[in-house]
């Protein structure tokens, strides 16, 4: 397929942006290791880590960090993706992660659209 063209469906996926909202809400980008995802819920990290290897074709891995005082806290699940180009082409569509502000990316009108109008199904 060609390149442009998958990036096109990457961007207009629902998929997607449900990772860019957890990255932002609960994950990490460092530009030298990848992306760092963090939940308590193995379902979830389950989900991400299907949706990342159908999205970019990435694999990852998935650690298991328990607290000093286990029984206050259910142990955190990371997943980490190992990819500076993923994170290098983040960057370049203009997404920001870890900022003190705001960040709301471009989205093309035809995601606009597309994500919008299964929103107002009724």
């Amino acid at each position: 397929m060609h390149r442009k063209r998958r990036f096109k469906q990457i961007l207009t996926s629902s998929e997607f942006w449900w990772f860019i909202g957890y990255l932002q809400g609960d994950g990490s980008l460092d530009g030298r290791n990848g992306i760092w995802l963090i939940s308590t819920d193995v379902e979830v990290i389950d989900s991400a880590k299907k949706m990342i290897n159908d999205l970019f074709g990435l694999e990852s891995s998935f650690y298991v960090e328990t607290s000093r005082f286990p029984e206050r806290h259910k142990p955190k699940l990371k997943l980490i993706v190992y990819s500076r180009s993923l994170v290098t082409w983040l960057h370049d569509l203009g997404l920001r992660f870890g900022e003190m502000k705001w960040n709301v990316p471009y989205l093309p009108a035809e995601a606009v659209l597309r994500l919008s109008s299964g929103a107002l199904r009724c």
